[in-house]
């Protein structure tokens, strides 16, 4: 994408709609929060509609961000994160936006890595939220193997489509649009920044996700 001619005056309303459109999934959901709780018991077709608007909301709110983060340049910023807590933080975000399906995160040690904040936020969130879309279960865990810890997402329920997996190859390679194949597209693209990859594979009827990132106290140079 870096090829690609430039054009500020576009570049400049891009981000401005960009903010605009934030700002409204923002307010949107804030109010139908708002009608959630408000709305009597005997409401209930009118609190699960609701409910659901709420819950798309968020979850544009989420792929607008990483879309965001895909369409600028990867940085070379590394700063020491705590993977343990981005990934707790992608783990209630995604339960709160669905609540019945069972999503298993063992909560352990902080794992510090290097990596840039925002893409890290950004990706945890968006791949567990975008895992969580027809599965029937969703295991999130951090483990360290060497100088690297290992961020481990699977779905169980429905595998990746060959579409989807395309865009971990080449961004926007065609006009199959997910927020699955949108997020793994941005870890693919900002991982090598900080010395890390993205393996994705499917296997028993789910597909798996690892980001693997070099550990704070990895005496590996990062690339």
């Amino acid at each position: 994408m870096s090829d690609t001619p430039r054009n500020a005056p576009l570049e400049h309303l891009a981000r401005i709609l960009r903010h605009e459109v934030a700002d409204l999934l923002q307010g949107l959901y804030s109010v139908t929060a708002i009608l959630q709780m408000r709305l009597p018991e005997t409401f209930e077709l009118e609190k699960q509609l609701v409910g659901n608007l709420k819950t798309r909301a968020e979850e544009l709110r989420t792929h607008l961000d990483g879309l965001t983060q895909l369409t600028t340049q990867p940085t070379l910023e590394r700063i020491e994160q705590n993977l343990t807590e981005m990934l707790r933080i992608a783990v209630e975000r995604t339960q709160r936006q669905h609540p019945s399906l069972a999503i298993h995160y063992p909560v352990g040690p902080p794992v510090h890595v290097w990596a840039d904040p925002a893409r890290l936020l950004a990706s945890c969130v968006g791949l567990v939220s975008a895992l969580a879309e027809g599965a029937n279960a969703v295991w999130v865990t951090c483990r360290v193997q060497g100088e690297h810890a290992w961020a481990e997402l699977r779905r169980e329920g429905r595998p990746a489509t060959p579409e989807q997996l395309q865009w971990c190859e080449q961004l926007f390679p065609n006009t199959h649009f997910s927020p699955l194949a949108l997020h793994l597209a941005l870890a693919k693209q900002w991982l090598p920044s900080v010395g890390g990859e993205l393996r994705v594979s499917n296997a028993n009827n789910g597909v798996q996700v690892q980001m693997v990132l070099a550990l704070v106290s990895s005496s590996e140079a990062l690339k």
